[in-house]
């Protein structure tokens, strides 16, 4: 959807918020002198009162940052003000109906060589935001010093995750605590309509409420760019627009966007065709087929259960993984991975003896699943006439793949992929972080069930006082929740197919609560928005 990651949120990014136009493309910024608040307010009362006595040399002889400010605060001009010199701003400022009705921003949070607003960029605080933001191994992570023009041009996928997983994290944050300036709330507010719409539109699932819901965003975030920004409305703002019919007609937009088509060209323009193009389409199928075969060899062959032949694999898992690395392909291979039962191996000398709270629990999940109940390998003789007792012992394993996707314990090298949501047996949805994963084998219809399962530890949920300054809390649609950086006392105990989705993991105390939080940032791009996430009255054992 180059429409919505290379066209709306690229354009907010560079032409709204003025990305490509950053500190470090500025050389006279740096050399500015540091203005504490006090500094800044003086320079605006300065501003105020030159307008008022239309004293035109007085306002040309203040700073351009300072003009533009307050110009682009009360809408005298548009967001292009930064093409305009210091008379244009003065002029501009002295044209207005009423001076007196001049309205002055408010200050910085911190001294600042330079004065802007909100909306002139995004937070500065982004990218150390980035470095401490934890991500799955799936989706790429974005450059950490985003904002400059050091990281160079960033692909749609890079802007994706930009947008709506680091910025959402960043802005929301720090934009929409209680105690910011009503301008900061109206451009969160702005932004969160823009994320939300392209959430919405890029889920593998679609349905008439939520094409409705995408349109609603769409056209509020498009109102507010011309009541906020004054900004003018290109051509990829009317085709979104139009995004509506299409998503209620052909469904899911990973069916027929054109990213896969991209992808292809990206291949052709990489290989080497040694100046000879008329053999290059039969040494891109013979490529094809080399590559397809040696994937089915290795997938189908029973390989020795010895060292050498483990190294070759996991040498050979590591090198392909890469492939599947973005978040496109990882949407392609939830689409089309092969949903037959997968089977895996059971060492019984390499079982161990589960904890009693984790055997328990377990025994509870396998109930609920299976047609034949089990009873505890602890229980009494009486009680084992009636049901077969369940194997106490698991096989521990690092990390197990679902859906094409890893998941790993939190003990493990891919702690990143521990992060994770998951449903309970009450059907709600909780946040925790997989800290043990173990294969089970049982008997049932006179055969052997190897299946996997893990133990997760949630994360407690705020009170009912603290939820009250959860700034998330006021945008459903970003699927964004804070809990406490605090574990439940027990574990719980799920399958695989309880897992929902990893979630980007990012950590700070905010004001009020004064308790250090977890911002879970869902990654799930299948399902809407859950109102019951992280439901304080969940047990472990349902």
């Amino acid at each position: 959807m180059h429409n919505l990651f290379l066209g709306e949120v690229l354009h907010h990014c560079r032409r709204v918020w003025g990305i490509d136009v950053a500190q470090d493309k500025q050389p006279a910024a740096p050399k500015l002198a540091q203005h504490t608040l006090e500094d800044q307010q003086k320079i605006l009362d300065k501003i105020f009162v030159a307008t008022c006595l239309r004293a035109e040399k007085k306002l040309v002889a203040i700073r351009k940052d300072y003009l533009s400010a307050v110009a682009r605060f009360n809408n005298i001009v548009g967001t292009t003000s930064s093409e305009l010199t210091k008379q244009d701003l003065a002029s501009a400022l002295l044209d207005w109906n009423d001076p007196k009705m001049l309205r002055l921003p408010p200050t910085l949070n911190d001294p600042a060589a330079r004065f802007w607003l909100p909306a002139d960029e995004p937070p500065p605080e982004t990218s150390a935001d980035i470095q401490a933001t934890t991500l799955p191994s799936w989706l790429e992570s974005p450059p950490s010093n985003f904002g400059s023009a050091a990281h160079g041009k960033l692909k749609a996928d890079l802007w994706r995750t930009v947008a709506t997983v680091n910025l959402v994290i960043t802005t929301v944050r720090l934009w929409g605590a209680m105690d910011t300036s009503p301008e900061e709330q109206e451009v969160l507010q702005n932004f969160v309509h823009l994320i939300s719409a392209v959430t919405l539109a890029t889920r593998r699932s679609m349905t008439l409420e939520r094409a409705a819901s995408y349109d609603y965003h769409m056209q509020r975030y498009l109102r507010g760019l011309r009541s906020l920004f004054d900004h003018k409305l290109v051509p990829n703002h009317h085709l979104s627009l139009h995004l509506r019919p299409l998503l209620e007609l052909f469904g899911p937009v990973h069916g027929w966007w054109a990213f896969p088509f991209e992808r292809y060209n990206g291949i052709l323009q990489r290989m080497n065709t040694n100046s000879r193009a008329s053999d290059m389409p039969a040494t891109f199928m013979r490529s094809w087929y080399m590559g397809s075969n040696i994937r089915w060899l290795m997938r189908t062959t029973e390989w020795p259960d010895e060292p050498p032949y483990g190294d070759m694999i996991k040498t050979f898992e590591t090198a392909f993984r890469d492939r599947v690395r973005g978040t496109r392909v990882t949407d392609i291979l939830n689409v089309v991975q092969n949903r037959q039962p997968l089977s895996f191996s059971y060492d019984p000398k390499r079982a161990v003896l589960l904890i009693q709270d984790v055997y328990e629990s377990l025994l509870r999940c396998v109930n609920l699943k299976t047609a034949h109940l089990f009873c505890s390998a602890y229980s009494s003789s009486g009680t084992k006439n009636t049901s077969l007792p369940l194997a106490p012992s698991g096989q521990p394993v690092s990390s197990i793949e679902h859906d094409g996707i890893r998941f790993s314990a939190a003990t493990a090298p891919g702690a990143r992929d521990s992060y994770v949501t998951f449903r309970s047996p009450t059907g709600s949805v909780l946040a925790g972080q997989i800290s043990q994963i173990f294969y089970h084998q049982r008997a049932e219809n006179g055969a052997f069930v190897v299946e996997p399962f893990l133990i997760v530890r949630a994360f407690k949920s705020l009170s009912e006082d603290h939820a009250i300054l959860n700034p998330y809390r006021r945008f459903p649609d970003l699927d964004t929740q804070l809990v406490y950086n605090e574990f439940e006392t027990r574990p719980h105990v799920i399958s695989l197919n309880q897992l929902v989705s990893h979630f980007a993991h990012y950590t700070y105390t905010p004001a009020g609560i004064e308790e250090e939080c977890v911002v879970v940032r869902s990654l799930d791009r299948v399902h809407g928005p859950r109102r019951s996430f992280c439901s304080r009255t969940d047990s472990p054992f349902g």
